[in-house]
């Protein structure tokens, strides 16, 4: 009978599988939750550097010195020097820039203030006045009436505002200037730390992409310091030409604004304009950031495309990191903004090859890249880690 059990056996049809819920559906959840489980995950991440906004700014403006004074270090080092006398040197040649600029800036701000906030007050009266004359048709005369207003509200607390922020980007540029000398001195060692638990070739790949990113943002902020200096310069001697009150303090201020990418330009020419408006009248005003204007436009023509090659970072994608920028360390963020939206930019390529598991390899079933399942693996596990910490010092805060 043994045989004709097993052909029994073998006859017998498989029941048909009737899923439960189409494939699309399965499909499409199975991408839902990992999306939401990486933007969860975002979120406390964003959130936790907006608690510790001065240690993140502070571990950013370092690396971006540093990856702005490599040439300087990659010099020193061939030519035999130990690397703590390379770190010694770049970080007295950092702080030695900054002190200047400090100074240079004092100089030119701390006689000139009063000065400055009458033409900057002038400047909105003549506009409000321009407003209420009819001069300006109504939809812009409303959004111009709002921005006055704005601009004479902020004003009036302004001291207040600028006080709590040079307190609080001391304490950040202190913190950077002791994590230099170390980034300096072990930044490669400290990446080969960080990599330790990926395979050889992930390992590599990913460095890489942190030396290109590294390269790149040093290059990015060379050249912002370039241009930034040339418009200061620029302002410098057209208010003199003009004869504008205090135009070194002009020069500084349009100085600064070079180094926020969109906004700090305009907002600094709008500044310089509305002092010129108040000092010297509608003429002044208008020449001078005529000549603002046309020296942003040319300058990458009179410097030349080899030596200009700009962030290489999209307009919309800068607006959204100098808004996380200014939520998480201030206006030091805004200047910190972009170079480490280059970073990200530079190795995320890098980390999604390496996270699908190299090249080559056959592609996943389904709608769920490799690498989103693998980062979403991890980010939920990192969440329960997280909500377990949490909880362990809410426990250990409700002892007294």
């Amino acid at each position: 009978h043994e045989p004709r059990r097993r052909d029994l056996t073998a006859a017998t049809p498989e029941p048909a599988q009737h899923p439960i819920v189409p494939e699309w559906l399965a499909q499409s959840a199975g991408l839902g939750w990992r999306l939401l489980v990486v933007v969860a995950f975002g979120l406390v991440v964003l959130g936790g550097a907006a608690v510790l906004g001065t240690v993140v700014a502070s571990v950013v403006l370092a690396v971006a010195v540093t990856a702005a004074f490599d040439p300087l270090a990659a010099r020193l080092r061939a030519g035999g020097r130990p690397p703590t006398v390379v770190a010694g040197i770049v970080t007295l040649a950092a702080v030695g820039l900054g002190i200047a600029a400090l100074a240079v800036a004092a100089i030119a701000f701390v006689p000139a203030t009063v000065t400055l906030l009458g033409a900057l007050r002038a400047g909105l009266a003549s506009v409000q006045d321009a407003l209420e004359s009819g001069a300006i048709p109504p939809p812009t005369s409303t959004l111009a009436t709002e921005l006055v207003d704005g601009i004479t509200t902020w004003l009036q607390g302004a001291a207040v505002t600028v006080a709590g922020s040079v307190a609080s980007a001391a304490t950040i540029v202190l913190l950077a200037v002791f994590l230099l000398f170390f980034l300096v001195t072990d930044a490669d060692r400290a990446i080969a730390w960080l990599l330790q638990a990926t395979n050889g070739w992930q390992r590599a790949m990913i460095a890489g992409g942190a030396v290109t990113a590294r390269a790149r943002m040093g290059q990015s902020l060379r050249e912002t310091a370039l241009r930034a200096v040339l418009l200061g310069g620029v302002t410098l001697a057209a208010a003199f030409v003009l004869g504008l009150p205090a135009p070194l303090a002009l020069g500084v201020l349009v100085f600064a604004g070079g180094f926020v990418p969109l906004l700090g330009l305009v907002a600094a020419t709008a500044g310089v304009g509305l002092v010129a408006l108040g000092a010297s009248g509608p003429l002044a005003a208008l020449l001078l950031v005529a000549v603002l204007a046309g020296t942003t436009i040319f300058l990458p023509r009179l410097l030349g495309p080899g030596r200009w090659h700009g962030h290489g970072v999209h307009p919309a994608v800068v607006l959204v990191a100098l808004t996380l920028g200014a939520v998480i360390a201030g206006p030091l963020g805004l200047i910190l903004a972009v170079p480490a939206v280059i970073v990200l930019l530079e190795i995320a390529p890098e980390l999604i090859t390496a996270l699908n598991g190299g090249v080559g390899l056959e592609p996943t079933t389904g709608i769920v890249p490799r690498w989103l399942d693998r980062r979403a693996q991890w980010s939920w596990r990192l969440l329960v880690l997280a909500a377990v910490a949490a909880v362990a010092v809410y426990g250990l805060l409700q002892i007294p």
